[in-house]
């Protein structure tokens, strides 16, 4: 170990080692207070036993990522001084005939993944929430309207009112269909349940045809981000190709989100199919036809997923172009066009009046909770304010109700989202354009009046992903077993007694301190996070390239409406196999790929 540890030290430029000391020490303060935030506390009782969390944190971060880097570098050491004919010899192993059989090609890859998830659909059947069941109510809308048919809301609240969206987006426009859950999304998902409830009187046949969907597409990603992973290290031995696919099979974030109907697994199985073909690209690998579309197509696929893929494909695009610019053609008809094509797409669909985009509420969840927490916790503040300003956040939002909804873990109650016997607090039905354009400005008078609340609402709504103690606030089992799914399947299928053991076992192992971690999202968060530390510390500064999405979804988290949400950290949990096999597979050093490049 001690080997490992100096040579770890020994190998890491001044720029890494600054860098993996800021990711530690980010990780460590996440950790250190969690225990405040989970009492409801404030930073300003951040004491002792605090710092000695962050301490001990900082710590085992710390000498994870030396100990790990050591290893790696060793390794890789051993393997370039070995004689030639051994070199020769470990580089062509013989391979088991079952091992040899399965990772053949991404086929096979395919059939095994289908194979060894499938106790998910035959036990738990399909996995969904409140969202799917409002896509279905927006299409449902739609296409009584475009009947020419009178839409009646009795006594019930419209899809629109449980999202929300403002009112005054749907001025002037005969719209029934928004982008609130991605617009060409809920187009597709929505008429598939209209469809089977026109044919079959019911939409479990389409939730489940839904499920099955994305089970087979589940399985096709990840047999294709594996292959790629066999592509780079042809050389694999058995125990690396056995690691990475038990790592998918296994892992419980991955096989429950194969048929769970939610945006977020559909990305996360779209964009680890995307990372996989960035990387083969990054690394040096021409891309053939097949590839090349394959990328494409991925890219168009994350973008129909969720909103927040869009800027993840722009970020991406850049730095490809910035630091692999002798392939940009690659890039711009791989990245731009599909991001041009699905951009243009929604831009029709928005001028033809036939769909509206989300309300600007949506993307500033961090916003109104600082708004919130100090209206509930130093509402004298707000007497500081000037008339005009009080008067403008109060057209925005019902300051009494939101005080009364703020919950420092999730922001949609006080964006008014949910169904019946809410309190108002985002004013969606009454809230005009011009107000709404205030909002950025009245948010910086109101945080001036009190910082430090303003900080435990920010720090609050995001600690539990970087924090690795933290419970997750919504696990990602909720989706399997929730009274939207009890409604759909019915008390025969929930209450199945093997489906019951099955849910029951999954929710007490992430529960289990330690044991438990790999059953929950934030600690696939922050294992990657420390990949990328280790990366980092072996001078990979190209690997870095590749991984670039995945950190930057890390960034979404932050701006996330939900702390500790499962379900928004299954991308990570997905890629995980491909990045840590990959770190520790046997490879060239920087200068002998950058020779062969060359050469």
């Amino acid at each position: 170990m001690y080997g490992w540890m100096k040579s770890g030290l020994t190998r890491s430029s001044l720029a890494g080692r600054i860098i993996t000391i800021l990711a530690c020490a980010f990780l460590a303060f996440c950790t250190s207070v969690g225990p405040i935030y989970r009492a409801d506390g404030s930073i300003n009782s951040f004491g002792r036993s605090n710092i000695l969390i962050f301490i001990l944190s900082f710590a085992i971060y710390e000498l994870i990522v030396i100990a790990a880097t050591g290893a790696v570098a060793t390794r890789n050491d051993k393997r370039r001084r070995m004689p030639r004919h051994t070199h020769r010899l470990v580089r062509h192993p013989g391979y088991h005939r079952f091992v040899s059989r399965i990772t053949a090609g991404t086929r096979p890859l395919w059939v095994t993944f289908l194979i060894g998830w499938i106790w998910v659909p035959l036990i738990i059947h399909v996995s969904l929430g409140a969202d799917v069941l409002n896509q279905s109510s927006e299409v449902r809308d739609w296409f009584i309207q475009l009947s020419g048919g009178t839409l009646h809301q009795t006594g019930g609240l419209s899809p629109f009112d449980i999202y929300p969206i403002g009112h005054y987006l749907l001025a002037n426009s005969t719209a029934q269909i928004s982008n609130q859950h991605n617009l060409l999304l809920t187009m597709f998902s929505g008429s598939v349940l209209q469809l089977t409830e026109a044919l079959f009187h019911s939409e479990t046949v389409g939730l489940l045809l839904l499920a099955a969907l994305q089970y087979v597409f589940a399985a096709f990603c990840c047999a294709s981000m594996t292959h790629r992973l066999f592509v780079l290290h042809p050389h694999l031995s058995d125990t690396g190709k056995t690691w990475a696919l038990a790592l998918l099979i296994f892992s419980p974030m991955v096989a429950l989100a194969t048929t769970q109907i939610t945006k977020t697994p559909l990305f996360a199985f779209a964009s680890a199919w995307w990372v996989s073909l960035i990387c083969l690209a990054v690394r040096g690998q021409s891309l053939n036809r097949r590839d090349r579309w394959e990328l494409a197509l991925s890219t168009f696929m994350c973008l129909l997923s969720v909103k927040y893929a869009a800027p993840l494909v722009i970020i991406t695009l850049l730095a490809l172009l910035i630091a692999n610019h002798l392939n940009w053609k690659q890039w711009i008809i791989c990245l731009l066009l599909p991001f041009v094509l699905f951009q243009g797409i929604e831009s029709g669909l928005y001028a033809s009046g036939v769909a509206i985009n989300s309300d600007p509420i949506e993307g500033k969840a961090i916003q109104v909770q600082q708004i919130a927490r100090i209206v509930q916790r130093d509402p004298h503040a707000l007497d500081s304010l000037p008339p005009h300003t009080r008067a403008e956040l109060e057209a925005i939002f019902d300051v009494k109700g939101m005080a009364r909804v703020y919950r420092p873990d999730d922001a949609d109650p006080v964006k008014s989202s949910g169904g019946m016997g809410k309190t108002t607090s985002y004013r969606w039905q009454t809230v005009t354009r011009t107000q709404m354009s205030k909002l950025n400005s009245v948010w910086w008078q109101v945080i001036r009046t009190d910082p430090r609340i303003a900080t435990d609402a920010f720090v609050a709504e995001f600690y539990g992903y970087f924090d690795i103690t933290d419970y997750p606030y919504v696990p990602l089992i909720y989706y399997a077993s929730n009274k939207h799914v009890d409604a759909i399947l019915g008390p025969a299928a929930t209450k199945d007694p093997v489906r019951k053991a099955v849910v029951n076992f999954l929710t007490r192992w992430s529960q289990i301190p330690v044991l438990g971690w790999p059953a929950r999202g934030n600690f696939w968060v922050i294992a990657t996070l420390l990949f990328a530390c280790i990366q980092l510390r072996l001078a990979r500064w190209h690997d870095l390239l590749w991984m670039l999405p995945l950190l930057a979804q890390m960034g979404v988290m932050v701006f996330a409406p939900a702390n500790n949400f499962d379900r928004h950290m299954i991308p990570l949990a997905i890629c995980a196999s491909f990045i840590l096999v990959d770190l520790f597979a046997p490879r060239k050093s920087s200068a002998e790929e950058a020779q062969g490049k060359t050469c």
